[in-house]
């Protein structure tokens, strides 16, 4: 049984639901819009796929897939929680240091989990909009929309469905089509993470590429935060990929 929409991805929601079967409650992300396109049904047991074979704290446990009249459905664990965008919203200011310090330890630990499936696995679009805290302080990634593995052949744009990315929270070499890299799920969470410590929706990817947008450095905004921690958020959303970490692993070698 489908309940209340928690949340409104780019090609589909997710809503809190009932097994009757089981007797518990679950979460159904349920595709929006394009229920009929062959290609996003393709698209969305393909992310059944994905989830079906990955087991971690910040993913969230593929349960069944469903499809019947109402729609095609997967059916995930239940949990509570707040968007990130609505756990901002809610603080009335930029985060505090600690909360700041457990999402970013939990983003690279999460990336590094996804990065290191054989191909690696690049999320693509890591949002505040999509990505839930729980009360204890976990992070979900709710939504593998856009999600690629890295070798997979052919273009990596594959069809109008799959879209680029967010204009803001997607690296600029993704928004033009460029094969995808462990680097562009860095930006997005780097790119997060200022967003949360600054209270401020940070500028358009193709701007800060072309120099337009007059930044200044996440630690002159926020000089109470640790400094090696605002200059590794830096370094992770740096529009341009060479200046760029390659891999969690490197953002640590300094």
């Amino acid at each position: 049984a489908r309940g209340l929409k928690i949340v409104e991805g780019r090609f589909s929601c997710i809503y809190g639901g009932y097994d009757q079967l089981s007797k518990v409650p679950v979460l159904l992300r349920r595709l929006e819009g394009a229920q009929l396109d062959k290609a996003a049904r393709q698209h969305l047991l393909r992310e059944a796929r994905f989830l079906s074979q990955l087991l971690h704290p910040c993913l969230p446990r593929y349960l069944a897939t469903v499809d019947d009249a109402s729609g095609l459905y997967l059916v995930l664990e239940a949990f509570s929680g707040t968007t990130l965008e609505h756990r901002l919203e809610r603080s009335r200011g930029p985060l505090a240091q600690e909360t700041l310090g457990k999402y970013f330890e939990q983003f690279l630990a999460a990336l590094e989990f996804l990065h290191g499936q054989v191909p690696p696995l690049i999320h693509r679009d890591l949002r505040p909009d999509t990505i839930l805290s729980t009360p204890q302080g976990v992070l979900k990634f709710l939504d593998f929309g856009l999600a690629r593995l890295k070798d997979s052949p052919g273009d990596p744009r594959q069809t109008q469905f799959r879209g680029l990315g967010h204009p803001v929270y997607a690296c600029p070499e993704q928004l033009q089509g460029q094969p995808s890299s462990p680097d562009h799920d860095l930006y997005s969470a780097g790119t997060i993470l200022y967003y949360l410590a600054t209270g401020e929706m940070p500028p358009s990817a193709v701007d800060r590429w072309e120099g337009s947008a007059n930044e200044v450095p996440l630690g002159e905004l926020r000089p109470d935060l640790s400094a090696d921690w605002c200059a590794k958020v830096d370094w992770m959303r740096k529009p341009r990929a060479e200046e760029r970490p390659r891999s969690v692993s490197q953002l640590f070698e300094k």
